[in-house]
């Protein structure tokens, strides 16, 4: 059984994925005159993502290939 070599191939891919994680929880303090303390308390996550999309192709023994990628804020 002979294994037939195809002159041309492509290929395509797409990857997503976390980059950065960020979490915070502030709490900020201010005197007033008027009514005294007030406290402000601030809290929520985010982060960024990695988006990464490529296509590759071989003709007979060339081949070549190009990725492009995207952050995108979360």
């Amino acid at each position: 059984m002979e294994k037939k070599q195809r002159k041309f191939d492509i290929g395509l891919n797409f990857t997503l994925k976390p980059f950065t994680n960020v979490g915070y929880n502030i709490k900020s303090t201010e005197e007033n005159d008027d009514i005294g303390s007030i406290e402000r308390y601030y809290e929520g996550t985010g982060g960024t993502y990695k988006f990464v999309s490529g296509v590759g192709a071989r003709y007979k023994n060339f081949s070549v290939g190009v990725n492009v990628g995207y952050f995108l804020v979360r």
